[in-house]
């Protein structure tokens, strides 16, 4: 079947990111904790991937990233976890008004929580994931990808079939989950051109012209 639905993952597709404490911290404004490699990821730190499926409150989240950082306030360790969010990438928003235009359904499946889901839908601060007609939030739909769950999620949402939707997605375990269900998918290398990459893809499949 022909391709209706295109789903964009969000950090490293959309939104540029942080992917690591470090840099977050330093970003913040904060001094890095000797015990915090420049390579430990955010999923190092008990309690993360739960906030994100929405099983723990953002105030035990603030909480235990706190005493993980060094023993800061709740408040403080908000302010460092909000600073993943950078900017949005160049171009994406374009692609999305175009395939809009066109009459296919856009949307976003993301694995995030509550905080910066203020940010990346209600803010205006990116603007390509307003202009998308669905929009999903692990924390929101109780899975994360790559949870199947999560996928139909967002197949139940654009109503499309498996195989009448195409995902981005810069992790490789999410598109080699999304292809198994049936979807098209391609991996998305955040350090390049994103959008470049989407729009090569999408032109190579014959979904833009």
């Amino acid at each position: 079947m022909a391709i209706r639905a295109v789903c964009f993952d969000i950090g490293g597709v959309v939104a540029r990111i942080s992917y690591h404490w470090a840099e977050m911290l330093e970003r913040a404004g904060y001094s890095v904790p000797d015990y915090i490699s420049p390579a430990d990821p955010v999923t190092a730190m008990p309690g993360f991937e739960a906030f994100q499926d929405g099983t723990i409150t953002t105030i035990e989240y603030a909480t235990r990233l706190g005493e993980y950082l060094g023993g800061l306030s709740a408040d403080e360790a908000l302010r460092i976890h909000n600073s993943m969010l950078v900017e949005p990438f160049a171009g994406v928003l374009e692609i999305v008004h175009d395939l809009n235009g066109r009459g296919f359904v856009t949307g976003c499946l993301s694995n995030t929580n509550a905080p910066h889901w203020e940010d990346l839908a209600k803010s205006g601060r990116f603007p390509a994931i307003v202009a998308m007609q669905v929009q999903l939030a692990s924390f929101a739909i109780d899975a994360s990808k790559p949870d199947p769950r999560a996928f139909a999620a967002f197949e139940t949402a654009a109503g499309s079939s498996p195989s009448e939707v195409i995902l981005f997605d810069d992790s490789l375990l999410n598109v080699q989950a999304a292809e198994g269900l049936g979807w098209s998918a391609v991996l998305i290398d955040p350090h390049g051109d994103p959008a470049s990459q989407t729009l090569e893809a999408l032109r190579g499949r014959g979904i833009l012209s």
